[in-house]
């Protein structure tokens, strides 16, 4: 979120004065704002996309879930053989 905001924000307050080879929209370039965003839907687009991709590998070669038994145990009492909390309710 961070890193999104900054991108964002340089596009706007991008200061000649700094860096003399931009300017941001504030300054008198508004393509900057917008190749900010470009760059920005780009890099959501190609995150997305190798995410998924990794998923897929993962629930193909290893599986995503559990036995159905192993769950109701308790992730820790059945691959750990301990429990996490000892609450007595």
């Amino acid at each position: 979120m961070a890193g999104t905001l900054g991108a964002l924000l340089t596009g706007l307050f991008a200061d000649p004065a700094i860096n003399e080879a931009g300017k941001g929209l504030f300054y008198g370039n508004p393509s900057q704002f917008f190749i900010q965003i470009l760059a920005f839907t780009f890099t959501i687009a190609y995150v997305s996309l190798i995410s998924m991709l990794i998923f897929v590998l993962i629930r193909l070669f290893v599986g995503l879930r559990v036995d159905r038994n192993d769950e109701l145990i308790g992730l820790d009492e059945s691959l750990h053989g301990e429990k996490a909390y000892s609450l007595h309710i």
